[in-house]
Formats: C-alpha cells, structure tokens, sequence
C-alpha cells in the first residue's frame, strides 16, 4: 500500500474537483471538529479558495484535509495565544512555505494578513504561560549552583541524569 496515495487523491482534487460552497465547508468542518471556532473556519475556507484560484507563484494548496488537520491541532490548546501559535505554525508547515521562494512567502503572508489570519511570528505574543509550557514540553530546566568556597571550580548550570541501566 502507497503511503502517499491519500495526499496525491488530495492534490488530484484540490486541482480538478470544485469544491464545497462556503457555507457546506464550514458546517461539514464544524461537525468534525466540535467546538472550534466558527469564524476561524471562515477564514481558513477563504484561505483555501485564495490559494486555489490565485494563479501567480503561489502554487500552495491547502485542501480540506489540511483544515480538518489544522482545527484538530488548535482544539487541543484553551488558551488563544497558543491556538494563534500553533495556526501560524500549522499554516506555514501545510503549506510549505519554508521551502517557497521569497516573493511567494510575501505574497502568502500579505494573503494571511487579508484575512485576518497571524501573518508572521512576530506578530504573536510570548507569554510566560507559553514559556513554561515549553520548558515542561522539552524538561528544560536548571540545576542550582552548589559551589560554596571562592576556590572552588565553578560548575556550569546543566543538568546530567545517570544511566542505572
């Protein structure tokens, strides 16, 4: 079994079958994923017919499969700060645009900003929620300095966890 058969049946009708009308996606994708955001759908229906029928070097897509994705990824996080986060994220890995041209990352960010979607990582706040949430994700954290004489070696602040295999 292909692997990828699913994402080239997607790419085949992303390019060749017309797509739902506005108001069928969003209650399709609203009983998919209950209880996201009804204007975020919106927003990521028009995203997806922007990018299907813009015709320049923004040769992105973004199907039905990316969104339903994309919302199940954001109900995971309550707090909105995270949810815009993980969208910014979300948007940029689906579409792929690490590995667009510049002028095609422009284009892309200025249609995110259009629609009133998070255009740049800039544009997110950090907050120290989400800087603990990191930290607790990765277990980073710091050991206290132990040295209690002036002539001792100064040991750096890092964390060595023993083997007991």
């Amino acid at each position: 079994v292909d692997k990828t058969a699913a994402d080239y049946m997607e790419l085949f009708h992303f390019h060749n079958v017309p797509p739902l009308s506005k108001n069928t996606a969003q209650v399709l994708f609203s009983s998919l994923v209950p209880g996201s955001d009804v204007e975020l759908i919106a927003k990521l229906v028009r995203l997806s017919k922007e990018l299907k029928t813009n015709h320049s070097h923004l040769n992105m897509t973004f199907g039905p499969r990316e969104i339903y994705r994309t919302l199940q990824k954001l109900s995971l996080y309550e707090n909105p700060a995270h949810q815009n986060s993980e969208l910014f994220r979300c948007l940029n890995n689906s579409c792929l645009t690490s590995f667009a041209p510049q002028d095609a990352k422009k284009d892309f960010n200025e249609l995110l900003k259009s629609l009133g979607l998070p255009s740049s990582s800039r544009d997110l706040p950090t907050t120290k929620e989400q800087t603990k949430a990191i930290q607790s994700r990765f277990n980073l954290h710091t050991a206290d300095n132990h040295v209690e004489s002036d002539t001792a070696h100064l040991i750096p602040q890092v964390v060595f966890h023993e083997n007991k295999a």
